[in-house]
């Protein structure tokens, strides 16, 4: 069991899905909306994007502080139905409301492809056995197809021993290192790009 920090479910247990995912720490999570909350003041109205979503904790959370929207992203079966229950049976919220989704699918793929809905607020947290090429690959199709609103933050978390290289379309933030986990911040600024 993980617990919500802050916000409406501050306090809430979520189940983590046993043996398929690395769940952030609590005080790495703690630690990195507090980061966010610097950059971005309010979480009410965002569109969060949860990739490799695990048990789904940190779009949890964005929902608890006030974020409208969260799709959760997720390739393992059991963790996406890990996702659902602790959205409908622990936390209230119904997957199948307009404003949340979880989606059983290859992150690669998914991006792969132009996406409908533009994105404020993306959690990235691959396998720490991806490599650091995939990850900027990863990105690179976030930004290409569609994913991002101009100005979304983007957060990313690595083993220590990884490095996040940043498109052209991203500015670097910060990077924090906690023990073996590293948080890495980005910014979408495609107007930058385009008139450079």
């Amino acid at each position: 069991m993980t617990r919500i920090i802050a916000g409406t479910l501050k306090g809430r247990s979520v189940t983590v899905p046993k043996s398929v995912t690395r769940p952030t720490a609590s005080r790495v999570r703690e630690a990195l909306f507090s980061a966010i909350s610097h950059m971005i003041h309010d979480f009410e109205q965002l569109h969060v994007l949860d990739l490799f979503a695990g048990s789904g904790a940190l779009g949890i959370e964005a929902i608890s502080r006030g974020a409208t929207h969260a799709t959760f992203m997720e390739s393992d079966h059991k963790a996406s139905e890990c996702i659902s229950k602790n959205l409908n049976d622990l936390l209230g919220v119904e997957v199948t409301a307009k404003n949340v989704h979880v989606h059983q699918r290859d992150v690669m793929q998914a991006t792969n492809s132009e996406s409908n809905e533009r994105f404020n607020l993306v959690f990235i947290d691959p396998p720490y056995a991806m490599s650091d090429d995939t990850v900027e690959v990863l990105l690179d199709q976030l930004s290409e197809n569609n994913w991002l609103g101009s100005g979304a933050i983007v957060v990313v978390e690595r083993s220590s021993k990884s490095t996040v290289v940043w498109p052209d379309s991203f500015d670097a933030l910060q990077n924090k290192t906690y023990g073996d986990t590293s948080i890495w911040y980005g910014q979408y600024t495609p107007d930058r790009v385009e008139t450079s």
